[in-house]
C-alpha cells in the first residue's frame, strides 16, 4: 500500500524523534494518521472489487464497499468519518487509560516491597543499605526516644555515621554495627535498621545521642499510633535474635544473614526464621453491653478485652470459644472477625482480633480467678467516657476505668463497638 506524500509528511512530524519526549497525545496522532492512510488505501482496494472481504459472526457482506453489523452498528462507508471515529475509539480509549491509571508493578508500596526483600537476600545490597539507612538504638531491647519541640516523643532516627560517632566517643571500634537488624522501608525509600549496644553504658549512650532509653510498655503510651509498629517491630526482632543464638537440634550456634532475617546452624542445614505466637482476642458483647476483664499485672484501673493464645492445632474459632469459658464461664454464639496486630508483648505476639456475641438470657460471669482478677460488663456510657481518659491515672489519683493505648487492637475493638451501637441507637 502507498500513503501518499503529504500523509507520509504528516506522520513523520509526529512521529517521536531522538530528544523528543514520547506523550500519549503524539502516539494517538500519529495512530490516527497512520489508520486513515492505511483505511484509504484499503477502500481504492474495496472499492475495485464487486464485494468487501469483512467478515465475522455478526456481519454479512454487501455489494460495493459496504459492511452490515447486526444488530447495534448501522450501514456505513468504509472510510467515512463515522466509521474512523468507531474504529478509533477502542484507540482512544487505551491511551487515555495508559495516561490516567498508574501501573500496579510500578507502585511505590510493590517497589520498596520488593527493595526490602532484595536486601534479606543479598548481603552485600544489605551492607550498602546500612550506610545510608537510618538506625534505631535500644539499650536492653529498650527503644531510644527524643521529646519533640509540640511535647511528644518519637523514635529517634540516627543516620550510620551518627551512630559511628557516638559507638567512638564511648571507645567501641564500631564492630556493634554489623548487628543492626533490618526492619523495614521508609516511604522515601531509606532503609531501616535497629541496633541494640546494651553492653554500653545507658547514660552515656543517652548523653552521646541526646536522647532517652525508655521501657517499651511506657514508650507505647508517649509514641504516635504510626510510629508505635516500628519501634514494636524492631524490639521484636533484636528479642528474636537474642534469643535464638543456637540451634535446637545440633546446639551449635546458628549464624544470621546480613539482613537479620533468618539464622542457618551449618551443623543441621537448619534455617530459623523470626516467628509469632498467635493470640485470639475478643471483645464479648450481649447486644447492649460488652465484657472487659483485668489480670492482677494490669495497672490500677485498666480493663481489656479478653484474649488468649491459640492451642496447637485450633483454629480462630476454637480458641476464641476456649478461652471465654476458660475465663469467664459463657458460651458465644457468633463471631465476626475484624483484624490483626503484631504486639511485642511478652514475646512477640501476632493478635487476631474478633467480635463475639453471647445469649442475652445468658450472662451471668462465673470468673476463673487463676486467669482474671476481675471481669465486668460495661455499658456504652461508661466506655464512653473510659475513652475519653488521655493518660493513665496517677498514685493518689481516685480510681477510674481506662482502656489500652490507641494503637492497641483491643482499642480498636472497643472503638467499633462503641461505633456499632451508635448507629444501632440511631436506627431504632
Amino acid at each position: 500500500m502507498k500513503i501518499r506524500a503529504e500523509e507520509e509528511e504528516a506522520v513523520a512530524s509526529e512521529a517521536p524523534r531522538e530528544g523528543k519526549r514520547l506523550t500519549p497525545d503524539s502516539v494517538q496522532k500519529v495512530a490516527d494518521l497512520r489508520f486513515v492512510s492505511s483505511v484509504k488505501g484499503q477502500k481504492s482496494k474495496v472499492s475495485s472489487s464487486p464485494r468487501s472481504s469483512v467478515t465475522g459472526p455478526h456481519c454479512r457482506t454487501l455489494s460495493g464497499n459496504q459492511v452490515w453489523r447486526s444488530p447495534a452498528v448501522t450501514c456505513m462507508q468504509v472510510g467515512d468519518p463515522a466509521h474512523l471515529r468507531a474504529m478509533l475509539r477502542p484507540l482512544r480509549l487505551l491511551l487515555s487509560g495508559l495516561q490516567t491509571q498508574p501501573s500496579r508493578c510500578c507502585s511505590s508500596f510493590v517497589s520498596r516491597m520488593r527493595y526490602v526483600n532484595r536486601l534479606k537476600e543479598d548481603d552485600e545490597a544489605c551492607a550498602a543499605a546500612l550506610k545510608d539507612g537510618s538506625i534505631f538504638l535500644f539499650h536492653r531491647l529498650s527503644p531510644l526516644l527524643r521529646c519533640t519541640d509540640v511535647g511528644t516523643f518519637s523514635p529517634a532516627a540516627l543516620t550510620c555515621s551518627d551512630v559511628q560517632s557516638v559507638l567512638q566517643r564511648l571507645g567501641s571500634d564500631g564492630s556493634p554495627l554489623k548487628e543492626a537488624v533490618l526492619i523495614g522501608c521508609s516511604e522515601q525509600n531509606q532503609a531501616q535498621f535497629c541496633l541494640d549496644v546494651g553492653e554500653l553504658d545507658q547514660a552515656a549512650v543517652e548523653e552521646a545521642s541526646q536522647g532517652s532509653f525508655i521501657d517499651l510498655r511506657k514508650a507505647f503510651f508517649l509514641l504516635p499510633a504510626a510510629e508505635a509498629p516500628l519501634v514494636s517491630k524492631g524490639q521484636a526482632l533484636l528479642r528474636w535474635h537474642q534469643s535464638t543464638r543456637f540451634c535446637g537440634a545440633s546446639g551449635q550456634p546458628a549464624q544470621r544473614n546480613r539482613a537479620g532475617s533468618q539464622r542457618f546452624c551449618s551443623s543441621s542445614s537448619t534455617v530459623y526464621y523470626p516467628k509469632m505466637s498467635a493470640v485470639a482476642v475478643a471483645l464479648v458483647s450481649d447486644g447492649k453491653r460488652c465484657l472487659l476483664g483485668r489480670q492482677p499485672s494490669f495497672p490500677r484501673g485498666l480493663y481489656s478485652a479478653l484474649a488468649g493464645f491459640c492451642d496447637m492445632g485450633e483454629t480462630l474459632e476454637e480458641a476464641l470459644c476456649r478461652e471465654v469459658a476458660e475465663e469467664v464461664g459463657l458460651e458465644i454464639q457468633s463471631i465476626s472477625y475484624s483484624s490483626s496486630q503484631h504486639w511485642p508483648f511478652p514475646h512477640s505476639s501476632f493478635m487476631l482480633g474478633c467480635h463475639a456475641l453471647v445469649s442475652p438470657a445468658h450472662t451471668q460471669l462465673c470468673v476463673d480467678r487463676s486467669e482474671l482478677e476481675d471481669a465486668r460488663w460495661f455499658t456504652v456510657d461508661e466506655i464512653t467516657r473510659a475513652l475519653q481518659v488521655k493518660a493513665p491515672p496517677r498514685r493518689g489519683d481516685p480510681p477510674i476505668l481506662w482502656l489500652p493505648p490507641k494503637h492497641a487492637l483491643a482499642n480498636r475493638l472497643i472503638r467499633e463497638w462503641v461505633e456499632q451501637q451508635r448507629k444501632s441507637e440511631g436506627g431504632a
